[in-house]
């Protein structure tokens, strides 16, 4: 009588459950290294890109609108800073609003909206709004939810609430011709810990996909006992 199948297909389940558990593990290690590179070029905690030109010939540069979802957890990720500094000889602003007050306040202005901005290697692409009126001071509005503007390195730094929101950049004057190199970066809460506790978690994961996998592959080299009816 010719013994079941069933031990062979579960040699076979065993082994693809651990190869799966194995590919799991590898991800969760990328993530963990990934918090721990971030701990290790952190500023003050802050994770930033490297400075970067935006220059227009209008009298504002605005980013598409970006929404921020109240379920983000603030004690993984509750921060931003934006630092500006002009170069074009003029102080500088920079600030965050939501997008319907920004979008009030630079109606009928001449304005630069960033389009198909990459940081490897960096480019950017603005997308031209015409208009003919001159806007009010942008530190005179009190639409900001956070913003900076002066002679120097001016910095922005804004805890993250629910919304539409777009962040702008302008001579402090409200004058046209704006240029200014920008670095924007957030603020990981406790990144040496996370990432030492996501390495755990996949240095666990990976003995258990290990586990499955001999134990799938390590009773294959069983003979059948033959069973008389």
């Amino acid at each position: 009588m010719t013994p079941p199948k069933t031990s062979s297909r579960s040699r076979t389940a065993l082994t693809v459950a651990g190869a799966i558990v194995l590919v799991l593990a590898a991800l969760v290690l990328a993530a963990a290294g990934a918090a721990l590179w971030a701990n290790s070029k952190s500023d003050g905690g802050y994770v930033s890109t490297g400075n970067h030109r935006f220059d227009a010939s209008t009298h504002a540069i605005y980013t598409d609108s970006f929404k921020v979802d109240s379920d983000i957890p603030s004690w993984l990720f509750g921060r931003a800073r934006i630092t500006a500094s002009s170069t074009g000889g003029k102080p500088v602003f920079v600030g965050v609003a939501r997008k319907s007050d920004v979008d009030a306040y630079l109606a009928n202005v001449s304005r630069s909206q960033v389009r198909n901005l990459d940081y490897g290697p960096f480019t950017v692409d603005y997308a031209q709004r015409v208009g003919t009126a001159s806007p009010a001071r942008p530190a005179s509005r009190s639409i900001w939810a956070a913003s900076a503007s002066g002679t120097g390195e001016q910095q922005l730094t804004w805890r993250l609430r629910s919304g539409d929101w777009r962040v702008v950049l302008m001579n402090a004057d409200g004058s046209s011709g704006v240029n200014a190199d920008v670095k924007v970066g957030g603020r990981i809460t406790h990144p040496l810990a996370i990432g030492l506790g996501v390495l755990g978690g996949g240095l666990l994961l990976l003995a258990f996909g290990a586990l499955l996998v001999f134990a799938g592959r390590g009773r294959g080299g069983h003979s059948a006992v033959p069973v008389t009816a």
